[in-house]
């Protein structure tokens, strides 16, 4: 899955052949970090792939890799001033806590399939997750539709028009509804089947790049006086 998403940013380079570039800004640029965390967690997955004995060496290098990966988003979107909707702790929030949730269904999916049974505080933790997801991208939105400029346009923006099927259908009821549904019946009763927990992380998956993508996309720039 890494792979594929570095191989998606490739194609929005002018010059792919140039992409090393993208790594000598590490001090100063998110981009650049990120892309080096991206390109230290395929290297060192695939050496522990091909070389088992230190895959328990590699776990705590890997893990603080993948915070990298999965809060460098928020921080890059957060950098430009001129995109207010981009910034406030409600937006990092939903970022982070939205790239957990789909980790944690896949996860969950993967013991199912594999038929060694998912622990009850998972389903939990899960829970946790997707009201906080919810709660967060929720105040987000009502701060920004009650601010002036910028930021309340681009949150009304969400909520009408073409954004509108993204944001709420597939970002929000798809995304979070959906498999929240599936986590509180998995943590009440019996384990449901592996094919609607997989069912489930696809759609949080699908959420989770709607959500993003409306949320990013929605962003406009302050007039310029």
């Amino acid at each position: 899955l890494m792979v594929l998403a570095v191989a998606l940013l490739l194609l929005h380079l002018g010059h792919p052949r140039q992409a090393w570039r993208a790594l000598v800004g590490w001090r100063t640029s998110w981009i650049s970090r990120g892309t080096l965390a991206l390109t230290l967690v395929l290297f060192l997955a695939a050496l522990a792939l091909v070389w088992p004995a230190a895959a328990p060496y590699l776990g705590a290098l890997l893990l603080a890799l993948a915070a990298v990966v999965l809060i460098y988003p928020a921080l890059v979107l957060g950098q430009p001033s001129a995109i207010p909707f981009w910034r406030g702790p409600f937006f990092w929030i939903s970022n982070v806590v939205g790239g957990l949730s789909s980790g944690l269904a896949w996860l969950i999916s993967c013991q199912a399939l594999v038929g060694t049974g998912t622990q009850p505080w998972l389903w939990w933790v899960q829970i946790a997750l997707l009201f906080t997801l919810a709660a967060s991208v929720g105040l987000h939105v009502a701060v920004a539709v009650g601010s002036a400029g910028a930021a309340g346009e681009s949150a009304r923006r969400l909520l009408r028009g073409p954004e509108l099927l993204s944001f709420v259908l597939l970002g929000c009821l798809a995304g979070v509804g959906m498999p929240l549904a599936v986590a509180v019946h998995s943590a009440a009763s019996a384990p449901p089947v592996a094919l609607l927990v997989v069912a489930a992380a696809a759609a949080r998956t699908a959420g989770d790049v709607a959500l993003r993508r409306s949320l990013e996309t929605g962003g406009s720039y302050e007039p310029v006086s």
